[in-house]
Order: structure tokens, then C-alpha cells, then sequence
């Protein structure tokens, strides 16, 4: 009897929080909300090259509302791939649930996960019951439906996933094979642009350093949109790898919508006879902002 079994399903349980889908932070939820996000600029993006120029060259779009989008859309997005990469240890990131299995490395065998994903293991053993199965059954129509005892399929396929994961090869299969030590930590090494990005969001947007003076210097501390997308394939990569590690299963990124988000995009946010109305908006926000300055700090304590 596997006395570990116990602890390798309660392991097994705290990576499948990690994954959570009502979980807002979970690793789920982040990845799927940027992915989303992502797509939308694309989308955007795509619409933006179709803007025609005015006479004097600039292109026809409101600077107001399109900077915003870019700023909100950097921003988001940096800060969202900082927290996939977070290295505190109370993070639900990429990161941490590869170092909660390094520590766990030696409880999560090959047998184990047979064992919780309730397949068999004896490929042998299913080969020649289906081939009995065939013997009887040749020349039938029942031959096509071949039953779940006669599959091969499912532990073929596990067993060439762990194969992958332990770095053996099938005539070396053991029982108590381990996940690589080397491939987790080619996972962690992998995400080295994504890592990038972090240190830019924890200088730029959550701590405020000084910038440094000279225009090189600040050019080499910026974060391009090309930057940000090959950081983002890094963190979609690895997440396609542990989720299918933990799950057993593949997963889509950018969800399906079954309504039609598009139907108003290429509808102003104003009709130019607003235009005036906002203007005034802006104006009476300006006022609003010019009275905090009055406020009576000579009450405080």
C-alpha cells in the first residue's frame, strides 16, 4: 500500500486552487482576464489602421479617448504579467506553483498520478486484452467500438507525457519517476522577458524611483508593446504546460463570445453636436479640481 497517496492528493488538491475558476486571482482568472484584454487591443489595434488622414497628415481619432485606451492597456497589462511572475510566496503565480512542486518534487510520481486520474497503468496488460478483442470480433461491425478496457489510448498518452516530464524513455519507465529537477527549472528560466516586465512595473507604476536624466537611459527603461507581447507568450506557454500537468487536460485562453461585442465599435462615444456639452464637462472638472486646493489644512491635529 502507498501510504503517500494521501499527501500526494492533498499536494494535488492545493494545485488545483492555483487554478481555480472562482477564484479571481487565481492563475485561471488572470491568464483568461489578459488574454481577453489582449484580444480586444488587437481588435482595436486593427481598427485604428483603417482611420483615414486628414489634409495636414494627422489621422482622424480622438487623441483623448485613444490614450487612454493605451494607457489603461499598458498599464493593466504590466502590472498583470508582474503578478504572474511574483516571487513572494503567498502569490498565486507561475512562479510559485513551480517551486510548490520542486518542493514536492519527490511525492509526485508517475504512479501517483496514474493512480488520481484513475487510469491504468499496465499498457501491456490493455494491449493484449484488446488484441483478444480483435481475434473475436474480426470481420463484425463491433470491431469499430472498441471498449474503454481495450483502450490503449489514455495511458499510452500519460505515460509519453511522463516520459517528457521525467526525461526517460519508454523502456526505462519506473514507477517512482520524477518530474525533471532540470525542466522546472527551465520553466522558471523561460521566463526571462516576462521577468523584465516585472522589474518595469515594480519601478515605474507600483514604486515610484527616480527616472534617470538622460534620454538614453530613459529609453532603455521603457517597455515596448513588442516587449509586452513576447512576455505574454512566455507566461501563456508555461501556463499551458503546468495546467496541463495539474489538470490533465488542455485549456483555451481567450474565451468564446457568444454575443456580438462588436456590433457598436465603430460608434462614437459622442455625436460632434455633444461636443460643446463635454467640453464644459472638462471645464467644470478643472474648476472642481482648482477648489481642492483650498482645503483647510490647518485643522489637522
Amino acid at each position: 500500500m502507498d501510504h503517500l497517496m494521501e499527501e500526494f492528493e492533498r499536494i494535488h488538491d492545493r494545485l488545483d486552487e492555483f487554478f481555480e475558476k472562482s477564484e479571481k486571482n487565481s492563475l485561471f482568472s488572470q491568464v483568461c482576464e489578459l488574454s481577453y484584454y489582449f484580444a480586444i487591443f488587437h481588435m482595436i489595434q486593427a481598427a485604428r489602421s483603417r482611420y483615414k488622414e486628414s489634409e495636414n497628415g494627422d489621422t482622424e481619432q480622438s487623441s483623448l479617448l485613444h490614450g487612454l485606451i493605451n494607457h489603461g492597456f499598458f498599464g493593466m497589462t504590466i502590472m498583470g504579467i508582474r503578478r504572474l511572475v511574483d516571487e513572494n510566496e503567498r502569490a498565486l503565480s507561475l512562479i510559485q506553483i513551480i517551486i510548490f512542486i520542486e518542493k514536492n518534487q519527490h511525492i509526485i510520481t508517475r504512479r501517483r498520478d496514474f493512480k488520481h486520474q484513475n487510469i491504468e497503468y499496465d499498457l501491456d496488460a490493455i494491449r493484449k486484452r484488446r488484441d483478444i478483442w480483435r481475434e473475436r470480433t474480426v470481420g463484425s461491425r463491433e470491431m469499430l467500438r472498441v471498449p474503454q478496457e481495450c483502450d490503449c489510448g489514455p495511458t499510452q498518452d500519460l505515460h509519453t507525457f511522463w516520459d517528457q516530464l521525467s526525461r526517460t524513455e519508454p523502456n526505462t519507465r519506473s514507477y517512482e519517476d520524477v518530474i525533471s529537477k532540470s525542466l522546472l527549472a527551465s520553466l522558471k528560466a523561460k521566463l526571462t522577458e516576462s521577468k523584465k516586465v516585472a522589474i518595469h512595473a515594480h519601478s515605474n507604476i507600483a514604486h515610484a524611483q527616480r527616472m534617470p536624466r538622460s534620454e538614453e537611459a530613459r529609453k532603455k527603461m521603457a517597455v515596448t508593446y513588442g516587449q509586452i507581447k513576447r512576455a505574454f507568450k512566455e507566461v501563456c506557454e508555461v501556463y499551458y504546460f503546468v495546467f496541463k500537468l495539474v489538470t490533465g487536460s488542455g485549456t483555451l485562453l481567450v474565451p468564446t463570445i457568444y454575443e456580438n461585442p462588436n456590433r457598436f465599435l465603430d460608434r462614437p462615444i459622442a455625436a460632434s453636436d455633444d461636443l460643446e456639452l463635454l467640453e464644459q464637462t472638462w471645464r467644470d472638472f478643472e474648476a472642481e479640481t482648482m477648489e481642492w486646493r483650498e482645503w483647510d489644512w490647518k485643522s489637522l491635529a
